[in-house]
């Protein structure tokens, strides 16, 4: 099954194997929702679930400009960091 969990414009798309998976993730999603957290954060989270990600960012219509720039541009430093890749 999937379940997405949405950070301001980027959404991980996770695989889930059963429903055990399914309330870690909605348990993980209500404390983030609380306590905060990053786009590492959620990756983090995932690897050590063992819970398979995919990330995609998507450009938000009630966002500003700067605001999706600046959220793109958080984006591509967590996908280059993700690869070992550094700008």
């Amino acid at each position: 099954m999937v379940y997405n969990m949405i950070y301001h414009n980027v959404t991980f798309s996770t695989e889930l194997k059963d429903e055990f998976e399914l309330a870690k993730a909605q348990c993980f999603t209500e404390y983030t929702w609380n306590h905060g957290t990053t786009m590492k954060g959620i990756a983090n989270w995932c690897r050590a679930q063992g819970i398979k990600y995919t990330s995609r960012f998507h450009w938000n219509k009630n966002y500003g400009i700067l605001a999706n720039l600046w959220n793109l541009y958080s984006y591509i430093r967590f996908r280059l960091e993700e690869y070992g890749t550094t700008l």
